[in-house]
């Protein structure tokens, strides 16, 4: 005859193991989604943010068509005094159409604006800040702006698509308004470089220095761009972000000041 031997009952320790392991993982999914819920809410408030602070300065005026034409052009314009009313670290706004749209600031670090909305609100989104070291904003020889490269797509992520040649040649310009001027840029080059790369130069020997220097930084793109003649009296942004995870590389895109549009009185 064949004894079935009765299962054993698992002892007081495997249980209070057993029951441990499940609070732990019940505790860690618990984390994980207060954190990504965190992540989703911060995203929200700054992409809110940031639409209300467009539609609250952003402007379409209709500019007549030519004669014999029916048709009518749209200059989206921004009133930076509104923002700067608001914040008095703004310094402008950049926009390039159907690529980013956002106010511009600057304060004495590079550090605040890292982890804090234009309203001043913390947020990891922050907001666009010229480098605290250029004290002539947008009249610098090389204006560098900074910004975040935020999973959703927002801040300067959209820079990255600059290493696509197609996405170069459907999105050429950028247009910066400041409180008294409206100008635009057209993209001069776009690559990955180091965090001492010579893009973040700021300060030049003389009138050569510079232009090498432009040509230089346009002769790092990868495909051909369009930006007329480089001499000295050329004025340059460059827009800097992350690459991922990758400390030690930053993705650049750097826009040479192409003209001014003036306001008809």
């Amino acid at each position: 005859m064949v004894v079935k031997q009765q299962p054993k009952k698992p002892s007081g320790f495997r249980k209070y193991l057993f029951l441990a392991i499940i609070v732990i993982a019940a505790g860690v999914f618990i984390f994980s989604g207060i954190k990504l819920i965190t992540i989703v809410s911060g995203y929200k408030k700054g992409s809110d943010t940031y639409k209300q602070i467009e539609d609250l300065s952003g402007k379409t005026a209709r500019e007549p068509a030519s004669k014999g034409d029916t048709d009518t052009s749209e200059t989206v314009f921004f009133d930076v005094p509104a923002l700067k009313a608001i914040n008095s670290d703004t310094k402008g706004y950049l926009y390039g159409e159907g690529v980013l749209s956002y106010p511009v600031v600057q304060c004495d670090n590079n550090s605040y604006y890292l982890e804090h909305l234009f309203d001043g609100t913390p947020n990891a989104c922050g907001c666009l800040f010229i480098d605290s070291g250029i004290s002539q904003a947008f009249e610098a020889q090389n204006c560098i702006i900074y910004g975040h490269d935020m999973k959703d797509g927002s801040m300067f992520a959209s820079l990255h698509y600059y290493a696509d040649s197609g996405f170069y040649n459907e999105h050429k310009e950028f247009h910066v308004f400041t409180e008294e001027h409206h100008y635009v840029y057209k993209v001069m080059s776009a690559f990955v470089t180091n965090l001492d790369g010579i893009v973040y130069r700021t300060t030049f020997s003389s009138d050569e220095d510079f232009v090498n220097f432009l040509y230089t930084v346009a002769g790092a793109c990868p495909y051909e761009t369009d930006y007329g003649e480089l001499t000295a009296d050329r004025k340059v942004i460059t827009m800097s972000t992350c690459v991922g995870n990758d400390d030690d590389h930053r993705m650049v895109v750097v826009a040479i000041r192409d003209r001014e549009i003036k306001e008809e009185s």
